[in-house]
């Protein structure tokens, strides 16, 4: 095993802070009505993360989902209320072009031009089985990131 790696004083900072940073998003409350077939989904809301000052010489940034009993075997995030939860609805984590991301085993990736990038998300509400009830719906994914 050869292992070579480096260490800079800083990558990019991120919504112009240093890491980690924290972006807090609010799904929009919704009649349970409309999670009620399976594979339903619903609430779709967009999120960006914006690097900038990058280091010169990075070309690109990628994110990579840190897995937790948070994270359904299907790759999106559980609900994770406990109180007056809503049952049958996870999180999901979709790319730029709206494809969900398994947070399982996906990452995504940026260029980083001009030291600088764009991370773009959207989250929405999805309900793998249907039928969801009414309730709270509370969740979180970690990522890491690593530039090259």
């Amino acid at each position: 095993m050869n292992i070579t790696g480096e260490l800079t004083e800083s990558t990019c900072l991120i919504n112009g802070g240093s890491s980690p940073a924290v972006q807090n998003v609010t799904l929009p409350t919704l009649s349970k009505s409309s999670l009620t077939n399976p594979g339903a989904w619903s609430g779709r809301v967009p999120v960006n993360f914006e690097l900038s000052n990058c280091s010169v010489g990075l070309s690109g940034a990628t994110a990579t989902f840190e897995q937790g009993p948070n994270i359904s075997a299907d790759g999106n995030m559980k609900n994770l209320a406990t109180t007056n939860a809503a049952s049958n609805v996870e999180v999901q984590l979709l790319d730029k072009n709206a494809t969900p991301i398994n947070l399982a085993v996906d990452t995504v990736s940026t260029p980083i031009t001009n030291s600088a990038g764009d991370l773009q998300f959207y989250v929405q509400y999805f309900s793998k089985d249907g039928n969801a009830s009414a309730g709270q719906v509370t969740s979180q994914v970690e990522f890491s990131m690593s530039y090259n």
